[in-house]
């Protein structure tokens, strides 16, 4: 039977190679998948994989029951930094729809805004990390990625040493990293199967098409057009547009590259439901979702473990616990406390136990 990849489950026998515009499968027949094998079919965008009935210890498959993501929207919260939020995604999406439909885009409307959610976002740094896991699918995902990117590439520019003005151009270089994905086809963003070449290479020119515009705006400096065109780059050269490797790349693409990653991978697109913050620093620590700058990473893994404590989780047998304690060795297995016995250990004591989903 054929099961979404955010259903499947550790153990699960694959009942047909699995195949994404590669000669060799991915994942071939009969392998009992691990979560590591899930998240890895994740992180290529696999929609569906087709699974025996039975898994590998002969026990019948029930694909998994998704819990609910809790809904994000300014009714629910008088919350500054969620405010700021929305307001800015609606205002970005009016300009990128704009733009998408021939207009000009006066970029210059953002600055009030964008300028006090980077302020916020160096203020309420908790907030950026676990957004992508509390939103509710947008009518278009570009802008919210666009205004999220911006405040985490920033923060991330903060707590690694930038001063003020430098911060505040990273944070203006990751939101408009994909607004040139305006020109880019409907049908070729809303496309839950396998890209074509020919469908690829349209899409890996977006970061081109975003450094013609901020060229065509003397108040954006080099720095930032420069790091909104190479942000899709990766330090051994597997990125795009150009393929540019380590000593080629600009400082404040590096950073806004592990703020892009992060923020995808932690959320739901309409082919795949989003990892886990944990599950998604993980795979970015191994490098398995090309060769990001590690400084980088380090200071998301540190922030991310400093703003845990007291998170609640929703673990892998649906039931509900609190983090007390995480730590890079024990990301995917913190000590937690169950929510309705008290109970406190290290979920590594517990075979198969991993957090699911935050609640």
């Amino acid at each position: 039977m054929k099961v979404p990849v955010s259903q499947l489950q550790e153990g699960c026998v694959v009942a047909r190679d699995v195949y994404l515009k590669t000669l060799d499968p991915l994942i071939k027949e009969n392998t009992v998948l691990t979560n590591d094998d899930i998240e890895f079919l994740q992180t290529f965008l696999v929609p569906e994989v087709e699974v025996h009935r039975l898994k590998d210890d002969g026990t019948s498959f029930t694909p998994m029951v998704e819990q609910p993501k809790k809904k994000f929207t300014n009714n629910q919260t008088s919350s500054l930094f969620q405010k700021l939020f929305c307001q800015t995604i609606d205002r970005y999406d009016h300009i990128f729809y704009d733009f998408k439909n021939g207009g000009e885009p006066d970029l210059h409307v953002l600055r009030p805004l964008v300028d006090r959610c980077l302020k916020e976002a160096v203020r309420q740094p908790k907030e950026i990390f676990f957004i992508g896991c509390h939103l509710d699918q947008p009518k278009s995902y570009v802008p919210a990625h666009a205004v999220a990117v911006a405040m985490l590439s920033s923060y991330l520019a903060h707590k690694l040493g930038y001063d003020t003005v430098k911060c505040k151009e990273i944070g203006y270089a990751g939101l408009f990293g994909d607004f040139g994905m305006a020109k880019v086809p409907d049908y070729l963003l809303k496309k839950n199967t396998s890209l074509l070449p020919s469908e690829r290479q349209l899409i890996q020119q977006h970061p081109l098409i975003s450094y013609q515009v901020l060229r065509k705006d003397a108040s954006f400096s080099e720095d930032i057009r420069l790091a909104t065109f190479q942000h899709h780059e990766r330090l051994d050269g597997s990125g795009y547009p150009l393929q540019l490797a380590d000593s080629q790349l600009h400082p404040y693409g590096k950073i806004i590259a592990v703020a892009d990653v992060y923020l995808a991978l932690t959320a739901d697109r309409n082919y795949r439901r989003g990892l886990t913050p944990y599950h998604a620093v993980g795979g970015m620590l191994r490098q398995k979702y090309g060769a990001l700058d590690t400084k980088t990473i380090q200071i998301l893994l540190q922030s991310l473990m400093d703003y845990s404590i007291g998170t609640r989780v929703r673990l892998s047998d649906g039931s509900l616990a609190e983090i007390i304690y995480v730590d890079e060795k024990t990301l995917l297995t913190p000590l937690v406390r169950m929510v309705e016995t008290d109970k406190i250990f290290p979920l590594n004591q517990k075979d198969g136990l991993t957090i699911q989903s935050l609640s």
